[in-house]
């Protein structure tokens, strides 16, 4: 029988006093629960072997241990035993690897739990390595799959999916070749790899074939599905054009941006000329002549983007050399014609409190009803443009003796509130008939990915520490569950803005932190973004955001590769997450209702049921938890 807390039941319905409590504790160090100790109880399981490195002090060994991943009935809780004890990071990438499986396969865990079992016979280092394969092994759970058990794996899993580098793959492809494995995949761009054992570099594939075991790289968790013969259908790589009203919409904001820079650019250029010496008594004659230049390039490759039809990205370009021509103006005003700096924080301020009643005029009409996908998706961008402009307008309020740089800062926040107008013409070109996501469920969708965030800042601090990047996006998920907390869609909508900012911040940061060739990550983001952007559109989402970041992300392509990698990683995430929003999900095979699977034999049942113990205490240990808040309850208001 799988439910079997009878014991539990009937002191709840005699209401024993808090002494059984005691007992019933003790009592679970020794009780195997029928639950998780029988095999009637485990839906399905799937096995395979998870590569690791062992040993330390330069005597570094490749270990093949044994992973198995069984679903039982449940809460939707997942369960990791590791033996012996392993470190944080591989609980982080269980759980990256939990969700990302969970989003693939659109498997709905909530009436199930998983138990994950990884033994070895040696300690192993780390975990971050295994976050492919656990990944695999998941979604071949969720979708009842079938692995090819001749194929291996080795990778990081990233939050955007992509397989992330790892290290000690000379000593992992020995541990395959050990237990008979024909296949290795390893991350895409790390068959030149060094060796722990000696520091050189070691051509992987050649060394596989010495051993008998083909090496093979892949980019994305996709690729990993295929080599174990999962199959998998994905669109064609989108056509990153926009529809023709929503191009109109950015070549018009570039217009107008256009038209200002240049009038702006020569009036203040000409002062400079006129008021060289002044600004130089001053100090600041060669900050407004590098604001300048700095503006005219940026102007540049804006009307480079423009002439290419790429308005998004001309437009991008055009705001930034507007802040920096504004910037210039800022300093010349205070230095010839004495103007103050709170004179400056009054103009910026206004337009920062216009902005934000236009926010909210927006979005007055939508706190009941339903919004389209791509609507929402602009809406979280004024959303968070307007939430900078306001926190950086804060910020610069305490200033008392401005610097050049909290000059530049004014003059970001001025264009930055502006572009929210800009993207409001945006929003009103997209209503219409379009895929749909119930507003009153925003907000349960924006808690589930805080929760995804967390998990992404989460796996970072595992591999990098609490570095200041680590803190910073720490304080974006703080804030945004701040705002959550709040109520009111407005709020919810700034949450959901920085939640995705600190995923895809988490994200870039990892790779960044792990992976040297820049160009190659690009390669494989871009691709990725082109993949999901047409899956987003495959399932009748309109990805409007993830288009122009996509766009801005190949524009910024070896000019700002930093840059570039954040807008390619944002295009992958709010394709995905507007696509949980909007409850769409991703299908890779045909999978069998869960009352039909079989029991495989050899279940779960002939494991050693020490954690099982473990899982016992912590289940009477809660329901105990709840008898002891009844009975105080009971006490405090006259009841027996």
């Amino acid at each position: 029988m799988c439910y079997s807390f009878v014991l539990v039941v009937w002191v709840l319905k005699v209401r024993f006093f808090s002494a059984v409590l005691l007992f019933m504790l003790f009592a679970a160090s020794y009780v195997s629960l029928p639950t998780l100790a029988s095999s009637e109880c485990v839906v399905r399981e799937v096995s395979m072997y998870l590569l690791a490195v062992g040993g330390s002090g330069g005597s570094y060994q490749g270990v093949a241990t044994r992973l198995k991943v069984s679903l039982i009935p449940g809460d939707g809780s997942v369960y990791l035993s590791i033996e012996p004890l392993s470190e944080l990071d591989m609980q982080s990438s269980l759980k990256m690897a939990s969700l990302i499986a969970g989003f693939i396969s659109g498997f709905e865990l909530s009436n199930y739990s998983v138990l994950v079992r990884i033994q070895s016979n040696t300690p192993i280092v780390g975990g971050p390595s295994a976050g492919a394969a656990l990944t695999t092994a998941l979604l071949a759970l969720f979708t009842n799959g079938t692995l090819n058990e001749s194929v291996v794996v080795t990778g990081m899993i990233m939050p955007d999916t992509l397989v992330g580098p790892v290290g000690g793959i000379p000593e992992k492809l020995e541990a395959a070749a050990s237990v008979g494995a024909k296949l290795m995949v390893i991350p895409a761009g790390q068959r030149i790899s060094v060796s722990l054992k000696t520091g050189s570099p070691v051509d992987v594939v050649e060394a596989g074939k010495k051993l008998g075991v083909t090496v093979v790289e892949a980019s994305t968790i996709y690729d990993v599905l295929e080599y174990f013969g999962v199959s998998v259908s994905l669109p064609e790589s989108a056509n990153t054009s926009l529809e023709t009203k929503v191009t109109n919409a950015f070549k018009s904001i570039t217009d107008g941006y256009r038209t200002e820079y240049d009038l702006l650019y020569s009036n203040v250029s000409s002062e400079l000329s006129r008021y060289s010496s002044s600004l130089r008594r001053a100090g600041v004659r060669d900050d407004v002549a590098n604001f300048l230049d700095s503006s005219r390039s940026s102007a540049l490759r804006g009307e480079e983007a423009y002439n290419s039809g790429n308005y998004y990205a001309a437009a991008s370009d055009y705001f930034g050399a507007l802040v920096y021509v504004w910037a210039a103006k800022f300093i010349i005003d205070m230095i010839v014609r004495e103007r103050s700096w709170s004179d400056i924080l009054g103009f910026v301020s206004d337009e920062v409190s216009n902005t934000s009643d236009y926010f909210s005029s927006l979005v007055s009409g939508l706190e009941s009803g339903s919004v389209g996908i791509s609507s929402l998706s602009v809406l979280v961008e004024l959303a968070g443009r307007v939430y900078e402009s306001q926190t950086y307008l804060r910020q610069l309020s305490s200033v008392r003796r401005p610097t050049v740089n909290d000059v530049y800062e004014a003059a970001y926040t001025y264009m930055r509130a502006r572009s929210v107008r800009g993207w409001g013409v945006v929003y009103e070109v997209l209503k219409g008939p379009e895929l749909s996501v119930d507003v009153s469920s925003l907000r349960v969708g924006t808690q589930v990915l805080l929760s995804f965030s967390q998990a992404s800042v989460t796996y970072l601090q595992s591999l990098l520490g609490s570095s200041v990047g680590v803190s910073e996006l720490t304080n974006y998920l703080s804030t945004a569950e701040s705002f959550l907390s709040r109520g009111g869609l407005n709020n919810t909508l700034v949450s959901l803005n920085l939640a995705l900012r600190a995923s895809s911040l988490a994200s870039i940061e990892t790779h960044l932190s792990f992976e040297a060739n820049i160009s190659l990550l690009l390669s494989r983001l871009s691709s990725a973004a082109r993949q999901y952007v047409g899956l987003a559109e495959s399932l009748g989402v309109k990805p409007v955001v993830s288009l122009v970041y996509l766009e801005r992300g190949l524009s910024l392509t070896g000019v700002d590769d930093r840059g570039a990698a954040y807008f390619l990683d944002q295009a992958i995430l709010n394709s995905i997450w507007y696509l949980i929003l909007s409850r769409s999900r991703v299908s890779l095979s045909p999978t069998e209702s869960p009352s039909s699977v079989s029991v495989p034999s050899g279940g779960v049942g002939g494991y050693e049921t020490t954690w099982y113990y473990v899982l016992a205490i912590m289940a009477v240990s809660a329901v105990s938890g709840a008898l002891l808040a009844y009975l105080a309850s009971s006490r405090k208001s006259g009841r027996e």
